[in-house]
């Protein structure tokens, strides 16, 4: 038995999840904002379901996007390496988003943060320090990568550069402009907003990056499918 996956379905399927996850956050925001006295179900809520918040069910997703991404790219890895073209900075790229999955999941990146504030005395837009480091980081894997993206397929380098601007818009964008925020007027509505728009559009560019992915091995292999067998399993 042979299951297609048509690139686009899964697109539109983390997109509707995305959406639900949004809207939830949205009324723990109203909450937050609207509340008067503390009501045990309200936390529960928004303990559940807010995007700044750890450890809760967009947390979950969001680190199991970024698995998901690392796994295609594993894969994808797996096939050009068959085919003797370079394979190697697939592979690299896997490593890079296990990483990232494990600093959604335990956010690492927070521990840098009073670290990196008092080595390089910075507040404001660089409140949340950890960008400096990241940045650092990013742009060195950057210059090491310009060799594999000369040669990658021009579609898919189109989508890499769409899906990585949408996601460091909100992962450095957006925590850029609520770091100053709570620097200068403190957890409000407006920072709520700037942590809303970082986490959806980390979603989204990770859920594009996915597609992307998908789409580029079904270019090689023509087409995804998992076989079953009823009698021995999958």
């Amino acid at each position: 038995m042979k299951f297609k996956i048509p690139p686009v379905n899964v697109l539109k399927i983390l997109g509707i999840i995305i959406l639900v996850l949004l809207i939830l956050n949205l009324v723990s925001v109203w909450m937050q904002h609207s509340m008067v006295e503390k009501r045990a179900l309200y936390e529960f809520f928004i303990r559940l379901f807010d995007f700044n918040q750890e450890g809760n069910i967009p947390a979950f997703f969001s680190s199991l996007l970024l698995l998901v991404a690392a796994i295609f790219l594993y894969l994808v890895y797996r096939i050009e390496r068959k085919q003797k073209q370079n394979a190697i900075g697939w592979l690299g790229l896997s490593i890079v988003f296990v990483f990232l999955t494990l600093d959604e999941a335990t956010q690492i990146h927070e521990f840098l943060i009073g670290y990196s504030r008092e080595l390089f005395d910075v507040s404001g837009y660089l409140y949340y320090a950890w960008i400096i480091p990241y940045s650092a980081a990013l742009l060195l894997l950057g210059i090491i990568y310009i060799p594999f993206f000369r040669h990658l397929n021009r579609r898919m380098l189109l989508f890499m550069l769409v899906s990585g601007a949408i996601f460091l818009s909100g992962a450095i964008g957006m925590e850029m402009l609520g770091g100053n925020q709570m620097d200068s007027e403190g957890f409000g509505l407006l920072y709520m907003s700037y942590y809303t728009l970082e986490e959806t559009l980390e979603m989204i560019g990770t859920s594009v990056f996915i597609y992307a992915l998908i789409w580029y091995i079904s270019t090689i292999k023509r087409k995804i499918t998992f076989k079953v067998n009823p009698a021995a399993g999958l």
